[in-house]
């Protein structure tokens, strides 16, 4: 019987609030002119991205601003990252909220995601899980990774929904397959545990390799209690411990204090314990 005890729990990192989308959308060409009022609203939105890098607020506003009065609709994102972190401005979350709303409108992704976020938390709005998941829903049906994990999410807990652990699953594997590092792991927990999907030893292996190979800390807890207690794998103290150190280089909190808590109950034994926990 499988020992593992502890529960996946949920480390929501939102992909787009500590940043922008330079990186997935690079612009190296300059502007034709230097005349602000005659460019596109797509060079005065990578305009906008590089005051960004560069923290220079004020012109990075002023840029994203004049995108979306030339017609653009990517910048709308931007600006409520910056009303949501207070980049430049006061922290504003009915302000952020409604840049988002706009860009998802506009059929952008990632302001879905984070507009469902706002109304799942109640950022510059009141707490609303059915309008929460409309948006996690029509990010999801456009082939948004971390919207198909939050819309697994409400099915799998029963936010908004009734619970469906086959459908949670469904998404968890269509996001995980969508490059959803957390994704990854948590179909994993499901495919271990028969969680809405036939329990299956070796899927839930390989997606928990795939979740630690992207850094993800839950995948290596779960890979050193695969090897901790044979389960598809031989069992070995190397690889366990291999897995443990690997997990606390990531410094998951969460994950760290799940160690440690197994240490202490003896699950892990001492030989696959990190040397930066031991006592």
């Amino acid at each position: 019987m499988k020992k593992i005890i502890v529960l996946l729990s949920i480390l929501i990192i939102l992909t787009g609030c500590s940043g922008s989308k330079q990186e997935a959308e690079p612009k190296t060409d300059e502007p034709a002119t230097t005349d602000v009022d005659a460019l596109s609203a797509d060079d005065l939105y990578h305009l906008g991205l590089e005051a960004l890098k560069t923290k220079e607020y004020d012109k990075a506003l002023d840029y994203l601003l004049k995108s979306v009065e030339a017609g653009g609709t990517l910048a709308y994102y931007d600006l409520g990252l910056m009303y949501y972190n207070g980049e430049g401005v006061e922290v504003d979350g009915a302000k952020a909220l409604e840049y988002f709303e706009k860009g998802a409108e506009s059929g952008d992704g990632d302001a879905m995601e984070i507009a469902g976020w706002c109304y799942e938390k109640g950022i510059g709005t009141e707490v609303d899980v059915t309008k929460a998941l409309e948006y996690y829903q029509k990010g999801a049906d456009i082939g948004h990774a971390s919207c198909m994990s939050r819309v697994g999410w409400f099915y799998d807990k029963g936010i908004g929904v009734e619970i469906d652990e086959v459908k949670a699953a469904e998404c968890y594997l269509k996001a995980a397959e969508a490059g959803d590092v957390w994704s990854m792991s948590t179909i994993g927990y499901c495919y271990l545990y028969g969680a809405g999907v036939e329990e299956d030893d070796e899927k839930a292996y390989q997606w928990f390799v795939k979740a630690a190979d992207n850094d993800n800390a839950w995948g290596c807890y779960y890979l050193a209690a695969m090897y901790t207690e044979g389960l598809y794998v031989d069992v070995s103290a190397e690889k366990a411990k291999e897995y443990l150190e690997k997990a606390v280089s990531i410094n998951d909190e969460d994950v760290i204090n799940a160690i440690k808590e197994e240490i202490a109950s003896g699950y892990f034994p001492a030989e696959v314990v990190p040397d930066s926990l031991k006592n």
